[in-house]
């Protein structure tokens, strides 16, 4: 009975093990980046479906105001008609402009529904679940300078990121590949035991070097080393467009967050001018001073004003949202 053991201990083997543990870490890390990836474009689902419920609540709101202000004129034209000051034309004006604020109101009240149940199905809620919601009346702060927002985004876009770790990965591989047609050096350990009918156990060891050198592969190497190459290649070129196409959409998107902000500010300076106007032009209509079509024409465009205002504070949240996911922040 021969009995043999044998232990190896790779001592120097020309880097391979190190850089293909290092392309492992990078392996794993760009997981984690694109974990991160997904991560951030269901934020930003979230928070857009978020300022749409937000949105429909302010249309809620508005067109309850317009229909009180539709109501009370049509209380001053009934009280109007019953003295003999308007003719019947004016009366089932303000009656017919009463009924369509109020399918108004309903079309509202029925958007809002309708985009908190998608808000709802983005969160993962079930229907039955309820909402304290806050009142988002202002518009997002304004962004950093241009070059701030590059710089973050360079630093901070995961897809960037996990792009660039995807080049060092190809680097540690073709080192890799290179490293593994080096000379090799172990620790080799062995033990053996014999027995025999004739001589018992006879037990034995040694220690010593092993090193190897690869002189033929058959162009083995060479060819590895091709292929790792060129995946480096195109993993930089892919790079190289990402960042691109990263300068891109953080100049676009902050363009259009500032756009958004500018055209919020003139949204109020109208509705405020509006409004004002419609309640000059309610105060000379109670007075017998003013015509009810001008009435008509000062209120309709004072909710014009609103919906105005309304829309671009949503747009100036949607863009802020782009904005923060394009340097990579989340939304």
């Amino acid at each position: 009975l021969n009995l043999n053991a044998m232990a190896m201990l790779p001592r120097y083997n020309g880097g391979w093990l190190a850089h293909r543990l290092a392309a492992a870490e990078h392996g794993e890390r760009i997981a984690l980046a694109q974990e991160q990836v997904a991560l951030q474009n269901t934020c930003r689902q979230a928070r857009l479906a978020y300022f749409e419920v937000s949105q429909a609540r302010s249309e809620v709101a508005a067109a309850e105001q317009e229909l009180q202000s539709r109501q009370q004129l049509l209380k001053v034209v009934q009280d109007r008609r019953h003295s003999g000051r308007v003719a019947r034309y004016v009366l089932v004006r303000a009656e017919a402009e009463v009924a369509a604020n109020q399918q108004a109101l309903n079309s509202a009240r029925a958007s809002f529904q309708s985009r908190e149940g998608r808000l709802k199905f983005s969160l993962g809620l079930s229907w039955e679940s309820r909402f304290d919601y806050s009142e988002s009346g202002q518009p997002p702060p304004p962004p950093e300078d241009l070059a701030k927002s590059l710089e973050l985004a360079r630093a901070q876009r995961p897809d960037l990121v996990a792009t660039r770790l995807a080049v060092e990965e190809g680097d540690e591989k073709l080192l890799a590949s290179l490293a593994e047609f080096s000379p090799r050096l172990s620790l080799v350990a062995m033990a053996e035991s014999m027995h025999s009918s004739a001589m018992p156990w006879k037990p034995g060891f040694s220690v010593g070097l092993s090193v190897s050198f690869p002189l033929f592969d058959g162009g083995q190497r060479s060819a590895l080393a091709e292929v790792a190459q060129a995946e480096v290649g195109l993993r930089q070129s892919a790079l190289t467009r990402l960042e691109l196409q990263v300068e891109e959409e953080v100049t676009s998107a902050r363009a259009g967050l500032v756009e958004a902000l500018d055209n919020s500010l003139l949204a109020e300076i109208e509705q405020a001018r509006a409004c004002e106007e419609w309640r000059i032009a309610k105060m000379r209509f109670e007075l017998g001073r003013g015509l009810y079509l001008e009435m008509l024409d000062s209120l309709a465009l004072c909710a014009r004003a609103r919906s105005n205002r309304l829309k671009s504070l949503f747009e100036a949240q949607r863009r802020q949202a782009d904005y923060l996911y394009a340097t990579g922040r989340f939304p």
